[in-house]
């Protein structure tokens, strides 16, 4: 059978299951076969009948099967899994992030730091058999004026948040142990899921402490953080450290931390470079530590794929390849327990397992192991992430073998979350996305030219405007021509390294952020450059776009200018 054949085999298997009712709200005790699928064993997929009966998987024959479905030769495995992401939230687009976790067969995100006021919003569209399950930690513990506080200013000046937001609320200083006991209480009556601390260049703490130029650039006492640890794991609380160096890396594992968030040197240095890579490479002796005690390390490396492999930040990227190269092979050939994390917004762990692929440190076979048990180390009391007789019923149905090409990781079939059939393509994305796009293009009429004038345009806005295109790859002449033709009149370019776009009387236009703050409204965080002949020309720099929603038409009531130091 051939894959257009095949593709529509399973389109309309999946329409018979839902219309027999067989995609229920909550799993049930119908047993169901899965039967034609290729699973994952260990080492190599084996032929198997799947059989699940309320939400349980087994390979044992039971005395009746209700349904039977065929999966045609796919290749299952169990779900994919993000332990380092954000974007789980009640904010514009949070639908369609939602949805495309699903889409990538991810079924459990890890959110490291989050606003406690957030979670009842989002608590109804996670943690059911047809969304994603998810744990929060609520705000994370740091120093005065430390990460994320300069965040939360640039979310307060935008209007979008309030000073509750802060401290108390999206985090938590704390500058002695008597602080630290004074505040835990409260802390706890929050109900994090899991503990989350900033280090910082914690061998610098001393001199960043009380210098404002590095508010948003340090973290907790690193002399603080083994008195969380006790506090937190005698609540019988997991801790998460973010780290930037190595000897953060050092000090967390040290410490006791659970996991440390980040490799070293995940975006370089405070300019964004790596001029000290040694500072950011971990000693063989750590790793051996980490491997002893245990501790996970969470990868959030794919976030070099926004600098170009062959652009005027070459040299920068280069660096970041090989620095993650020697890191991954450390920790890898001392048995450090690895999990895949993106920490990038508009992007989930799919991109950061198809990074770590182009790397090279891991074997396919490594690197599936990786991702899907990365969900044990989200929810360690739970049977998920393998396969195997009374684990949970979820499990995602490839085209092809990713043993073979782990590109295959892409090319989903089927997906089944605690024993449900999920739809493909899932009917909220496209909903959200429609939403998404809308609310674009008003901001894009405000600096549509006039006809005949040229527009560049930055390719990173198609991922948040809806269009599944990685800000990182070369978006492809029917991409662009797709984009073009949906934004009505031209010319446009997108902006890139191309003689015909840098030769256009026009502008360079990024849309970067798209956020809510009720029913009805949203705002866009969009900045040009550039020049707009004739006159008047438009404003440039970044900006906040407030909109409102009036007869399904999204329009612009306010524009906020964003300061360079805000």
């Amino acid at each position: 059978m051939n894959a257009t054949l095949r593709l529509i085999a399973v389109a309309l298997m999946s329409a018979t299951i839902a219309a027999s009712g067989a995609t229920p709200a909550q799993p049930d005790d119908r047993v169901v076969a899965y039967e034609g699928g290729r699973w994952f064993r260990s080492d190599r997929f084996v032929p198997a009948v799947g059989y699940v009966e309320a939400g349980v998987l087994s390979f044992r024959r039971p005395a009746r099967i209700d349904a039977r479905v065929n999966l045609l030769g796919g290749y299952v495995v169990a779900p994919f899994a993000e332990a380092h992401n954000h974007n789980v939230e009640s904010s514009t687009g949070s639908e369609a992030r939602l949805a495309r976790y699903l889409e990538h067969g991810i079924f459990y995100v890890k959110n490291p730091n989050s606003l406690p006021r957030d979670r009842p919003a989002i608590a109804a569209r996670v943690n059911t058999p047809t969304s994603i399950d998810a744990t929060f930690a609520n705000g994370g513990w740091t120093g005065v004026d430390g990460h994320p506080s300069a965040l939360v200013r640039r979310n307060i000046a935008r209007n979008g948040w309030t000073e509750a937001d802060g401290d108390g609320g999206f985090y938590w200083t704390a500058a002695s142990e008597e602080e630290l006991a004074a505040k835990w209480p409260t802390y706890l009556a929050q109900r994090p899921q899991f503990v989350k601390a900033y280090l910082l260049f914690s061998e610098e703490f001393e001199r960043r402490r009380d210098d404002t130029k590095y508010v948003g650039w340090k973290g907790l006492d690193p002399r603080l953080l083994p008195a969380l640890v006790r506090r937190a794991h005698d609540a019988g609380l997991r801790v998460t450290v973010h780290v930037e160096t190595a000897a953060d890396f050092r000090t967390a594992v040290q410490a006791g931390a659970d996991e440390i968030a980040h490799l070293p040197g995940f975006r370089g240095d405070m300019e964004r470079e790596m001029s000290d890579p040694a500072r950011f490479e971990i000693p063989e002796a750590d790793a051996m530590l980490a491997a002893t005690r245990g501790t996970t390390v969470i990868t959030t490396v794919s976030g070099a794929t926004q600098v170009p492999a062959d652009g005027p930040q070459a040299a920068f990227r280069q660096q970041l390849d090989a620095l993650y190269r020697r890191n991954l092979r450390m920790l890898h050939r001392h048995g450090v327990r690895l999990a895949i994390g993106s920490d990038r917004y508009n992007a989930d762990a799919s991109d950061e397992a198809l990074y770590l692929h182009a790397l090279g440190v891991f074997s396919p076979l490594e690197l599936l192991r990786l991702w899907t048990t990365t969900a044990r180390t989200i929810f360690p009391d739970r049977r998920i992430g393998v396969l195997e007789e009374g684990a949970e019923a979820s499990f995602v149905v490839l085209a092809r073998n990713p043993l073979e090409d782990f590109t295959a990781v892409r090319a989903i079939q089927q997906r089944v979350k605690q024993g449900v059939p999920l739809p493909s393509p899932p009917p909220a994305m496209m909903a959200a996305l429609d939403e998404r796009r809308r609310v674009i293009e008003a901001v894009l009429d405000f600096f549509r030219p006039p006809r005949g004038q040229a527009r560049w345009l930055d390719r990173t806005w198609l991922v948040p405007a809806g269009l599944d295109a990685p800000p990182d790859v070369e978006v492809d002449a029917a991409t662009a021509r797709a984009v073009i033709a949906s934004l009505g009149e031209g010319p446009f370019c997108l902006a890139d390294a191309k003689a015909g776009c840098r030769a256009s009387r026009g502008g360079r236009l990024q849309i970067s952020e798209i956020y809510s703050s009720g029913a009805g409204t949203a705002r866009v965080v969009a900045a040009f450059e550039g020049r707009w002949p004739p006159a008047p020309a438009r404003p440039a720099g970044q900006q906040i776009f407030v909109l409102h929603k009036d007869a399904n038409r999204w329009r612009i009531v306010d524009r906020l200018p964003i300061s360079a130091g805000s």
